[in-house]
C-alpha cells in the first residue's frame, strides 16, 4: 500500500493532464455527434431568367448548410453543400417552379429536412418597357430590351399582331386603317414552346389614317383624290421624290401627263404647325390610251315632285336639259354614258355606251319615261349605281334633292359615303323659287304630288310662311353640310337660273 500512495505521489501532475485532455476529446466528440438546429429564415432574395439567389439566418451548431430542390414539392434531391447562408443556383428553366429547403450538418449530424420549410421560385424574363410614337406618319413602336429574350410578342387591342427578335416593331395595318388602338408587348424565351414575360405596359396610340386614295385620268389631266381628315390641314403630293403640289383641299389635279409611261404617286398629310404627318399612301399606275375613256352615269330623279314649275320650265324639264348638256359633252369626248332613272326605287336603267343613237335614246327616256312610283329615294339609286358600275365612273345626281326627313334631314347619307368612295359623284340640285317661301294668297288648298296628302294651309298667317321657310332653309343647310362633309361638289340651279354658267364653275371646281 505504502508503494501504490508512492507511486500516485510521483505521477499526480501527470494524471491531472491527463484527465483534462479526455474531458476537451469528450467534449469535441459530443458537439460533432449533436443535432444542428433548424435552419430559419429561408428566402428567394432575389432571381433572373435563369437563376434563383437564396438566403436564411445562420443557425446554431452548424458547421455547413446542404441544399437540397424539387420540381414538385415532394421529393427533394441533394444540390450542393456550403459554409455561408446565401446560395445561388444557376442555369435554371425559364417558367420552370423550382422548390427548396436548406439542412443545417454539423458533424455526422443533420437537421430534419421533412421539418424544413420551403420556399418556391419561378425564374421569368422581366416585362419590357414599352414606347409608341406616331409624330413622323408611322405606328413605332419601341421597348427596353429584356436580358435573355429570344424575342418580343406585340399585342392589339389583346390581340397578337407579330413577333420581332429586335427592340422595334411598326404596325403598318394600323398606319393604312387609323383608329384609336392599345398596344402592349411580351418578352419571350425558347422559340420552341416560348415562355412569355409579364406583358409591358399598355400605351394607348391614336393614328389619323389618309383612306380612299385614287386617281383617275381625264384627257390629258390626272385628278388625284382621297378621303380628307380634320386632324390634318394640309395634304402633299409626290411623284417619284419630287413634290408636285399642296392643297388643303381632298383631291389635286395634275395637268400633263406621257402615256405609256409608269408614274409612282405619292400622298403625305400635315397638321397645321407641321409636328405630325400622316402615313405616307402611294399608288403606282400606267395609263394606257383606252384608259383615257370615262364612263358617266347620269342619276335622274323622275319623281313626281319634279312636275312642279311656276316659272319658264318645270323641274323636270330643267333636269332633262342639263342631262342633255352632260351627254353631248361625253359623247364629243368620246366617253360612254348611261342614265338611271328613278322615284322611291329604280324605275329604269340604261347601261353606258357611246354613240348619238344611244344619246338620243337616254334624251327620249329622260323626257317621255312615266315613272310607276311617285315618292323619292336617293339612297335607293345610289346604292343600285354603287353595285351596277364596278369600275370607277363620273356620276351626276340630278334632283331637287327633296329626301328628307320631317325635320329636314337627308335620308341617304350612308348610300353616298359607300358611292363616293366608288365613284367620282356630284350634285346638281335643280329647284323653282316658288318653293323655298309662300306668297300671302290667302288660304289655299294644297297637295303633295307624291305622299298624296292634301291639307288647306293659311298662307295669310306670317307664322305660317316664316315656318315654311324656316323649314326650306334648314333642309338646304343640312343637305350641303353633308355633301361638303363627304367631300361632293355640287351646283343649286333655279328653274330661272342660267345653268350653263353652273355647270361651267361646278366644272372649274373639279
Amino acid at each position: 500500500m505504502k508503494k501504490i500512495k508512492a507511486w500516485v505521489r510521483k505521477h499526480k501532475k501527470g494524471i491531472i493532464i491527463a484527465d483534462a485532455a479526455m474531458i476537451v476529446v469528450v467534449c469535441a466528440l459530443l458537439a460533432f455527434i449533436s443535432t444542428p438546429v433548424e435552419v430559419e429564415g429561408l428566402q428567394v432574395s432575389g432571381s433572373t431568367y435563369s437563376t434563383a439567389q437564396l438566403s436564411w439566418d445562420k443557425a446554431g451548431n452548424t458547421a455547413a448548410y446542404r441544399v437540397y430542390r424539387s420540381e414538385d414539392g415532394q421529393d427533394y434531391e441533394y444540390l450542393d453543400s456550403t459554409a455561408d447562408t446565401t446560395f445561388t443556383d444557376k442555369k435554371l428553366h425559364t417558367g420552370n417552379t423550382y422548390y427548396y429547403k436548406i439542412v443545417a450538418r454539423n458533424g455526422l449530424r443533420t437537421s430534419d429536412i421533412d421539418e424544413t420549410e420551403a420556399v418556391e421560385v419561378v425564374p421569368s424574363l422581366d416585362a419590357p418597357k414599352l414606347d409608341v410614337d406616331t409624330t413622323q406618319g408611322e405606328m413605332k413602336l419601341s421597348f427596353t430590351p429584356v436580358e435573355g429574350a429570344a424575342g418580343y410578342e406585340i399585342f392589339r387591342d389583346g390581340e397578337s399582331i407579330g413577333q420581332t427578335e429586335g427592340t422595334e416593331f411598326k404596325d403598318e395595318q394600323a398606319e393604312a386603317q387609323g383608329g384609336e388602338f392599345n398596344y402592349e408587348v411580351k418578352a419571350y424565351r425558347y422559340k420552341k414552346d416560348p415562355v412569355y414575360s409579364a406583358a409591358s405596359n399598355k400605351v394607348g396610340a391614336e393614328m389619323y389614317a389618309i383612306t380612299g386614295f385614287n386617281v383617275a385620268t381625264t384627257d390629258q389631266d390626272l385628278m388625284v383624290s382621297w378621303n380628307g381628315n380634320d386632324h390634318y390641314s394640309t395634304y402633299r403630293i409626290y411623284s417619284g421624290d419630287e413634290i408636285i403640289g399642296e392643297t388643303s383641299e381632298s383631291k389635286f389635279r395634275i395637268t400633263g401627263f406621257d402615256l405609256d409611261t409608269i408614274y409612282k404617286l405619292k400622298l403625305v398629310a400635315f397638321t397645321s404647325d407641321g409636328s405630325e404627318q400622316s402615313p405616307d399612301i402611294s399608288k403606282q399606275f400606267k395609263v394606257f390610251e383606252e384608259e383615257r375613256e370615262l364612263t358617266v352615269v347620269l342619276l335622274v330623279d323622275i319623281s313626281r315632285s319634279g312636275l312642279f314649275g311656276t316659272q319658264v320650265r318645270t323641274k323636270r324639264d330643267l333636269i332633262a336639259e342639263i342631262a342633255a348638256v352632260l351627254s353631248f359633252s361625253a359623247i364629243l369626248n368620246n366617253d360612254k354614258v348611261g342614265a338611271l332613272l328613278f322615284s322611291d326605287r329604280v324605275e329604269k336603267f340604261i347601261p353606258p355606251k357611246k354613240g348619238r343613237s344611244h344619246l338620243l335614246h337616254i334624251l327620249r327616256e329622260i323626257l317621255e319615261y312615266e315613272p310607276q312610283s311617285d315618292g323619292t329615294d336617293i339612297g335607293e339609286a345610289l346604292r343600285y349605281l354603287t353595285g351596277a358600275i364596278k369600275k370607277k365612273c363620273t356620276a351626276f345626281v340630278l334632283s331637287d334633292m327633296l329626301d328628307v326627313d320631317p325635320a329636314g334631314t337627308p335620308r341617304y347619307e350612308d348610300a353616298l359615303k359607300v358611292a363616293v368612295s366608288r365613284h367620282d359623284l356630284s350634285v346638281i340640285k335643280v329647284h323653282d323659287p316658288r318653293e323655298r317661301s309662300l306668297p300671302p294668297v290667302g288660304l289655299v288648298h294644297v297637295k303633295d304630288a307624291e305622299t298624296g296628302q292634301a291639307r288647306w294651309i293659311n298662307t295669310s298667317s306670317r307664322r305660317t310662311r316664316t315656318a315654311y321657310a324656316d323649314w326650306f332653309t334648314s333642309a338646304d343647310r343640312q343637305m350641303e353640310k353633308l355633301l361638303l362633309r363627304h367631300h361632293v361638289d355640287s351646283i343649286d340651279v333655279a328653274t330661272d337660273g342660267d345653268y350653263v354658267r353652273a355647270l361651267m364653275g361646278l366644272f372649274e371646281k373639279r
